[in-house]
């Protein structure tokens, strides 16, 4: 292991380079994530490295490269940030007397090991190495969460990104019984965490591994309520399991294959997916009833969207982010609701591509993969699977020209042919309906837009 990786780091492309420009500074050490990628055969794109100076070195480093520096952190003791690329290159200062002082102060092990850019010397007081070669997530200290406890969610992100990675016993142990400690941490550093894994390739397992000691409920309190509440045929199982088995199918097959001719999926979309999954049945326990005719969540879908705008406001998620999860959310049941109306009008198609707008993909994906998770038989998935083709493919086809219909009068001609004047209220009103007019396909020109108007006028606008 040890060999390995000093062979990957002597042949790194960044690290050739820094090694021939920093020739001057002797104590450069390479700590952390990147020793921990090249010891998972991952190809880093960050850099941490802890020198005496970082000002200095970093003011050097800028010059020769011609690339601007800038600072992270509020303390004094600042962290200088390099961009490159896709990643990027931080420099700070150690902390304590030697660099194996610093690196007893992190959090796991496999990441408390650092080595001289120039003579190769390796600092491994923690036996981080040993960890990485047995895959094993073991903390420096017990007292590793005390001094942070965001460090309890960065071991769950780093079991998502490496699936083979397990965490040691205690360590387990210890998280569990900090976790508490997470609710004082800055919604804004939670976020960002959480981010991470939700755009993780084994996002369902460690999502369900945050249950078994309570961590993920500290984020999502409303998912705890969700265990054992039951739910009617064609499901297969409560609430809380149904969402996590959607999530399983994501993580089996967004990566493999191309659902729903979807090419390809950005962390963003990826993210927003996941957070659809979570929340989209969240509303049931509200909406909970059952007769004689069986268990029913009437509305669910828009208490679901009310509770995701809640919860993602408030662990700090972006705005528009957090808009169009809640919206995903309310509209996740019509797409089977149209799928069942043999008789569904392309109208009802066309509004419901216009109030998904650009989401719409997504949208079809959401509901698949909840019709999936279901109890089906392989023909009704193949069913299924094929009208969201068909209607991805009329998305692809008309989407533009529904979600932003071609502007084909302007105000100031409409207010005329209108008899209007000031009245803009009337305006937008008349204005409304024509572009739902042109959303459902019935007016596609000029001429039809102008005989709308007249129509429009002589039906609401003049006096009888």
């Amino acid at each position: 292991m040890k060999r390995d990786i000093l062979a990957k780091i002597k042949k790194d492309e960044i690290l050739l380079l820094f090694r021939k420009l920093l020739k001057d500074f002797p104590e450069v050490y390479l700590v952390g994530g990147a020793i921990r990628d090249f010891g998972f055969g991952v190809e880093p794109k960050e850099y941490d490295f802890v020198v005496k100076d970082p000002r200095k070195l970093v003011s050097f480093l800028s010059e020769k490269l011609k690339i601007n520096f800038f600072k992270l952190g509020r303390n004094l003791e600042y962290v200088y940030r390099i961009p490159l690329g896709e990643g990027g290159a931080d420099f700070s200062p150690i902390k304590g007397r030697t660099i194996s002082a610093d690196l007893k102060k992190r959090d796991f092990t496999i990441d408390s090991i650092a080595v001289n850019l120039h003579t190769f010397e390796v600092y491994d007081p923690c036996q981080g190495l040993k960890d990485l070669q047995q895959k094993v997530l073991r903390m420096t200290s017990s007292n590793a969460f005390c001094d942070d406890a965001l460090r309890i969610l960065k071991g769950y992100r780093l079991c998502s990104f490496f699936p083979e990675l397990t965490w040691e016993e205690k360590t387990l142990s210890v998280a569990a019984k900090d976790g508490e400690k997470l609710k004082k941490i800055a919604k804004e550093r939670i976020q960002t965490e959480l981010s991470k894994i939700l755009v993780s390739k084994n996002c369902a397992n460690t999502l369900k591994e945050m249950t078994k000691n309570n961590i993920l409920f500290i984020f999502f309190p409303f998912l705890a309520e969700l265990k054992g509440l039951k739910q009617p045929y064609p499901h297969k199982s409560d609430v809380l399991t149904h969402i996590f088995d959607m999530l399983k199918f994501l993580d089996e097959n967004i990566y493999l294959s191309q659902i729903l001719s979807i090419k390809s999926h950005s962390e963003r979309e990826i993210l927003k997916l996941r957070l659809a999954i979570i929340f989209h049945d969240i509303g049931k326990k509200d909406s909970f009833s059952e007769d004689k005719k069986g268990i029913h969540f009437y509305g669910h879908e828009k208490i679901s969207s009310k509770i995701a705008k809640e919860n993602l406001s408030r662990l700090k998620f972006p705005t528009k982010i957090t808009n169009e999860v809640a919206r995903l959310c309310e509209l996740h049941l019509r797409p089977l609701l149209l799928f069942k109306d043999k008789k569904v009008s392309e109208t009802a198609k066309r509004r419901l591509i216009r109030e998904s707008g650009e989401d719409f993909p997504l949208l079809m994906l959401l509901s698949f993969i909840d019709f999936s998770s279901m109890e089906r038989t392989q023909s009704e998935i193949e069913e299924y699977y094929y009208y969201c083709e068909n209607m991805f493919s009329l998305y692809q086809d008309i989407g533009r020209e529904i979600i932003i219909p071609p502007k084909l009068i302007d105000g100031l001609e409409a207010m005329d042919i209108l008899g209007l004047k000031a009245k803009k209220e009337k305006l937008g009103n008349a204005l409304k309906s024509l572009r739902q007019e042109q959303i459902d396909g019935k007016i596609k020109n000029r001429k039809e837009a102008v005989l709308f108007l007249k129509n429009y006028r002589k039906k609401f606008l003049d006096k009888k």
